[in-house]
């Protein structure tokens, strides 16, 4: 009962916070295009929730600014979180198991998957290839997408939950594309 609460809760939060009149929140303070001084503003203001953001048991994640992508003129494009108490990075079990809790916990709450690439939840063949996208699931309000994706730092490995926009998921690939295409030459 306890778990159902908090999973409507966050259910609750991340629609209202898309619904903001004439902007489109990527998640509770942080709205598309927030220069970096507003988005290190709503940081300091809201920090406590902002913080240890519970999935499930053992589950939780951070906001983590470092993380924070913009477009060229400065502007905030995507949010991102990592894992609660990671420190210097997770082994591969720990990783393992927070990418696919943290998965199982969004589709209960009515996240889809949108894009699936075949190595996401397997780090040692997924990390250092580049690869566009790890699991992307798109909202159930379809206006935002999280991005379950993973980095390698210094033999470790670093688990990163990115919320965006649709426009940026559509761009994103648009650009992914592009690359692609001339790298080869077709």
């Amino acid at each position: 009962m306890k778990n159902n609460l908090k999973k409507l809760i966050l259910l609750v939060l991340l629609i209202t916070s898309t619904y903001a009149i004439g902007q489109n929140m990527i998640y509770k303070v942080f709205e598309e295009g927030m220069s970096k001084e507003e988005v290190d503003k709503a940081y300091s203001e809201n920090k406590s929730e902002l913080e240890n953001i519970s999935f499930s048991d053992g589950i939780a994640w951070d906001i983590a600014l470092e993380r924070f992508k913009y477009d060229a003129e400065n502007k905030l494009k995507v949010v991102g979180l990592i894992p609660t108490g990671m420190g210097n990075g997770f082994n591969y079990i720990k990783t393992v198991s927070h990418l696919k809790a943290s998965s199982v916990f969004l589709m209960e709450l009515g996240y889809t998957v949108s894009h699936e690439n075949k190595w996401w939840n397997r780090p040692q063949f997924f990390v250092d290839k580049n690869y566009s996208y790890g699991l992307v699931l798109k909202g159930p309000n379809n206006l935002n997408y999280i991005d379950l994706y993973t980095y390698r730092k210094k033999g470790s490995y670093i688990p990163v939950l990115y919320i965006f926009p649709k426009n940026y998921l559509e761009t994103h690939f648009e650009n992914n594309e592009n690359t692609t295409m001339q790298q080869s030459g077709f």
